[in-house]
C-alpha cells in the first residue's frame, strides 16, 4: 500500500532496511585520548561530524539525489548535539535508508577500472 501511495505521489515508500549511525564522543576511546593529547584534533572531529550530519540533512543532498541522479541514501532523521564547552559531551546521530544490495548497492574493498570510473563520474556530478 505504501509503494502504491508513493507511486501516486503520496507517501514515500518505506525503506527495505535502515542504517543508524550514532556518535557519542565521550564513549570513543580515541576521542577521550585526543581530549588529553590533541584537543584541536578533537575539535576538528566534532566539527566533521556536525558537517556530515548537516549535509546529509540538507536540501543540497536531497537535490543531488532527486535532480542530479547521484545515488545517496534518503535521510529520515538527524540529531546534532555539539557541545562547544565540553567536546566530549557532543553527540550526533543519523537515521537513513540502508545501502541495500537489493537496490543495487555494493561495498567493495578494491575498485576495478569500471567501478573507479563510475565513482569518479559520480563525484564529478556532485561538483
Amino acid at each position: 500500500a505504501a509503494a502504491a501511495a508513493a507511486a501516486a505521489g503520496g507517501l514515500r515508500a518505506v525503506p527495505r532496511s535502515l542504517f543508524y549511525k550514532r556518535v557519542d564522543m565521550g564513549e570513543l576511546p580515541a576521542a577521550r585520548l585526543k581530549a588529553k593529547t590533541a584537543p584541536l584534533k578533537l575539535a576538528r572531529d566534532v566539527k566533521s561530524y556536525a558537517v556530515e550530519a548537516a549535509f546529509l540533512n540538507s536540501g543540497a543532498c536531497a537535490s543531488l539525489r532527486l535532480e542530479a541522479g547521484v545515488r545517496c541514501p534518503r535521510v529520515l532523521a538527524v540529531d546534532q548535539r555539539p557541545c562547544p564547552f565540553n567536546l566530549l559531551d557532543s553527540k550526533f546521530s543519523v537515521l537513513a535508508e540502508d545501502f541495500n544490495k537489493d537496490d543495487g548497492w555494493e561495498q567493495m574493498g578494491m575498485l576495478g577500472a569500471r567501478e573507479a570510473s563510475a565513482s569518479l563520474a559520480a563525484l564529478a556530478t556532485m561538483h
